[in-house]
């Protein structure tokens, strides 16, 4: 269970709210940057205390590299490093990068955190005596993770053996709810109370405070930065149509044979909140059965979802994990097929111009385990994207062909 946001009723504090937009997860406290710990230092430390630990990754033969979302720590990729650990043993060093936690993906701009990465992964290495450019070694980013998983591999193909690198539903493209206007919110409040009341919930204050904040922020954050104040470069690097967000594409889409990575997107959606919801929703039915008003729930619940996939991707029926458009996840834009049929086996897409990049969609899964931003109503699914199992065989597969092509 991921544990709830307070959050204060009050502008100062929706600060701290606009941190968390990609967290499902309890807010960690934003350190100035100057006070970072020296790169490498949380990773390494734990395994230079255990010899016997030091002694098993030495005798790796490839590694992975995880990277949290915004907001998030290492503990959310926790269960993906068990599942990679189960699979592949000793072979593999896993690295789960420690260096963007405690409000570092929040204040730093994606590119002093791809550099940041970068630095960790050669540090460990050299502590696991691996040499950087033999050692095979793929990197996977969940959410914010994703966009500088992707920058590594387009910036360090020369310097590390990468192998490939994995995105999961992560905002290439950056997260359009972020543009929002209160306008906006209300109208979403509007369409949306009816259908959040028959699941047990309503607009979460903050969703306001966001949309006030976002608004705001390119018009603020140059004021501050301008007094010295360098917080929240993070969160602006994931606004869309922003530089970070147009060199991902750019690698994607149109990069030289040459610089490419193999790689891995792994998108998510699920639009339908009868499918979320469909045990409370039976139940109200039932509640009220002798009022005959079924016909009025299911269209309350359309409407419902409507209004999230305007507010989330800016089309009523644009698809989403309820805060990354699927289309973003994807790298894609309005020429994306319609993938409203697809069953629950992940389904395998190309990526324009680029043979290299292998996509797959996979039906069900939400960003979180609730329907944050939103509201903090727990969704009636086991799987979303930090916990994931369809994903699993497609990721294993994805290692072992470019390890086996990588052999003499």
């Amino acid at each position: 269970m991921i544990p709830n946001v307070s959050i204060r009723k009050s502008f100062g504090i929706s600060f701290i709210f606009f941190q968390t937009i990609f967290a499902c997860s309890p807010l960690n406290y934003s350190m100035d940057p100057s006070q970072a710990q020296p790169i490498g230092e949380r990773t390494i430390a734990a395994t230079l205390a255990n010899p016997t630990l030091l002694r098993k990754s030495t005798q790796a033969t490839f590694g992975m590299v995880l990277l949290h979302g915004l907001s998030m720590d290492r503990k959310e990729m926790q269960m993906l490093a068990n599942e990679l650990s189960e699979k592949y043993k000793d072979n593999l060093l896993i690295i789960n990068s420690s260096v963007r936690e405690q409000g570092i993906s929040e204040d730093y701009s994606i590119d002093q955190q791809v550099e940041m990465v970068y630095q960790e992964i050669q540090t460990t290495l050299r502590t696991y005596h691996k040499d950087s450019q033999s050692f095979p070694l793929f990197i996977l980013g969940q959410s914010q993770g994703g966009i500088i998983a992707t920058l590594i591999a387009k910036r360090y193909k020369h310097t590390l053996h990468l192998l490939g690198f994995i995105t999961h539903n992560a905002p290439l493209q950056g997260a359009a709810i972020l543009t929002r206007g209160p306008l906006a919110i209300q109208h979403f409040k509007n369409k949306a109370k009816n259908g959040l009341n028959i699941i047990g919930t309503k607009v979460n204050w903050s969703l306001f405070a966001l949309a006030a904040l976002a608004k705001t922020a390119d018009c603020i954050y140059p004021l501050l930065q301008g007094m010295g104040y360098k917080k929240f470069a993070g969160i602006k690097d994931t606004l869309p149509n922003r530089p970070c967000t147009s060199a991902v594409y750019h690698y994607l889409r149109n990069s030289q044979p040459s610089d490419r990575v193999p790689g891995l997107l792994i998108a998510g959606y699920q639009n339908d909140y009868g499918r979320l919801f469909r045990h409370t929703i039976t139940a109200y039915k039932e509640a009220h059965q002798a009022l005959n008003i079924n016909e009025k729930v299911d269209q309350a619940i359309q409407a419902l979802n409507e209004a999230t996939a305007l507010l989330v991707t800016g089309e009523t029926d644009g698809l989403h994990d309820h805060l990354i458009p699927l289309q973003s996840q994807l790298c894609r834009g309005d020429s994306l097929e319609d993938l409203t049929h697809i069953g629950n086996t992940p389904y395998a897409i190309g990526m324009p111009g680029n043979p290299a990049i292998q996509c797959f969609v996979i039906r069900d899964i939400t960003h979180c385990n609730d329907i944050f931003p939103i509201s903090r109503r727990e969704i009636e699914a086991e799987e979303y994207m930090m916990h994931p199992h369809r994903m699993l065989p497609l990721l294993f597969q994805f290692i072992e062909e470019k390890l086996a092509a990588c052999q003499p």
